[in-house]
């Protein structure tokens, strides 16, 4: 069954339904990522890479299987630490890895950096924001790659 053929009910109920999350959870979550922050730097974790998180996910596991209930730094149970470092991984696997969220979309932070980043000789970026051929100053628009209208060029 595909989508078109599937009744998906009203949008509402398509859309993520976050009063569905144990809040108490989510906050000791928070807290972790916040401890984080304080003892490294806010968003450190992401220049780690996958292997770094899954190391981090087994060691916070085994202090779980071993029946610690109190981390050393934090002295909130190992499972908060498991959480935030899926959470971890999984921005590593989606959003770092593939430039991609977790719906197949490209988060405009992620496309606008790489557009520049890669087309640093091609295009630019003007005082409002708009990316601009180098040659000739025009606005491109994106269609498999940056059209140029009036240079008449496509950049991969």
């Amino acid at each position: 069954m595909n989508n078109e053929t599937r009744n998906l009910g009203p949008e509402w109920e398509r859309k993520p339904q976050f009063s569905l999350l144990p809040w108490d959870i989510i906050w000791g979550i928070a807290q972790v990522f916040s401890f984080g922050a304080t003892k490294h730097s806010k968003g450190d974790w992401k220049t780690h890479d996958a292997d770094y998180f899954i190391d981090k996910i087994y060691r916070h596991m085994g202090e779980v299987h071993a029946g610690v209930t109190s981390d050393e730094d934090t002295q909130m149970h190992p499972i908060f630490h498991v959480c935030a470092t899926v959470i971890m991984l999984a921005w590593v696997l989606t959003i770092k890895g593939t430039g991609m969220t977790p719906e197949g979309r490209v988060p405009w932070s992620v496309w606008r950096e790489s557009i520049l980043k890669e087309k640093e000789n091609l295009v630019h970026q003007d005082e409002l924001g708009t990316i601009c051929c180098t040659r000739c100053g025009s606005v491109l628009e994106r269609e498999g790659g940056f059209r140029c209208e009036k240079c008449e060029g496509t950049e991969q």
